[in-house]
């Protein structure tokens, strides 16, 4: 059985593509400024000992009794959430770790968990908020790009169980620039060398251009792939388009904030 508990108490987030761990730098809110004498942080340590000895079902009433004596101890919602999943009892979870985010909305990967856990749940619209709210905050904190690969994985997955062909073409094309971004073993097959991932992430984008022509998100990601192939033309050429568009609505706050910066440098653009 994995032991969820371990991984949302360390704020530590277990990801696709090899199973990258990361501890994401921010302190975690509930570690400080909580006073040891708390007869509400007394029934929160009882329950952390029961679910450490293999006990879910005894942790889960004394955190609700810790809760029920101060509704400030957020932590509570967070241990709820891995005593549920320890159960298997995913939905439960899930309501928790809501509550959880609600009252501490900058614990990174408690995000990154609730979004693949809706997935699972098959609450896809709400995946797709939390994973979009998630990768606008790793892009912020410069994250790796293993962690932006497979956020883009997961909100491609969402896009074609939802039928949506423009977020499918955008987040494969987006995912495959970033795949290429990624180490290349020794004996690596032709196809999976960065130019032909490159090529193939260029493909994709370009289909998401033509089915929405006015979304300038495509055309950034584009620019990056022409300029890192030393296409000089089309990577200004993707520039220019999305300097026409609206950007409101689309793209988060780095990739706005990238394409204002490389607006303000186009004239330096060397093939």
């Amino acid at each position: 059985m994995r032991r969820w508990f371990t991984w949302l108490g360390l704020g530590i987030v277990a990801v696709g593509f090899g199973q990258v761990a990361i501890g994401l730098p921010q302190e975690i809110p509930f570690l400080s400024n909580i006073s040891t004498s708390s007869p509400a942080l007394k029934l929160w340590e009882l329950g952390q000992k029961a679910i450490t000895e293999g006990h879910p079902k005894v942790a889960i009433p004394l955190y609700k009794q810790s809760l029920a004596v101060d509704p400030n101890l957020h932590r509570n919602h967070l241990s709820l959430a891995a005593a549920f999943l320890e159960e298997g009892e995913e939905k439960q979870a899930a309501d928790s770790m809501e509550r959880y985010l609600d009252r501490e909305p900058a614990h990174l990967s408690v995000r990154q968990h609730y979004g693949e856990l809706l997935i699972r749940l098959g609450r896809m619209p709400d995946a797709r908020r939390q994973l979009d709210r998630f990768l606008a905050e790793a892009q912020k904190q410069a994250q790796p790009d293993g962690i932006l690969l497979h956020t883009h994985g997961r909100l491609l997955e969402i896009a074609e169980s939802t039928d949506d062909p423009y977020e499918e073409h955008l987040h494969r094309g987006i995912g495959l620039l970033y795949l290429a971004y990624q180490p290349v073993a020794p004996g690596t097959a032709l196809e999976n060398q960065p130019e032909t991932l490159l090529c193939k992430a260029a493909l994709q984008l370009n289909q998401a251009v033509r089915l929405k022509p006015q979304m300038p998100r495509p055309r950034l990601y584009l620019h990056k792939i022409w300029q890192k192939l030393g296409q000089t033309q089309p990577a200004l050429q993707a520039l220019h388009e999305a300097e026409t568009l609206q950007w409101e609505g689309e793209m988060t706050p780095w990739e706005r904030s990238s394409l204002w910066s490389l607006l303000a440098n186009k004239n330096t653009i060397v093939g």
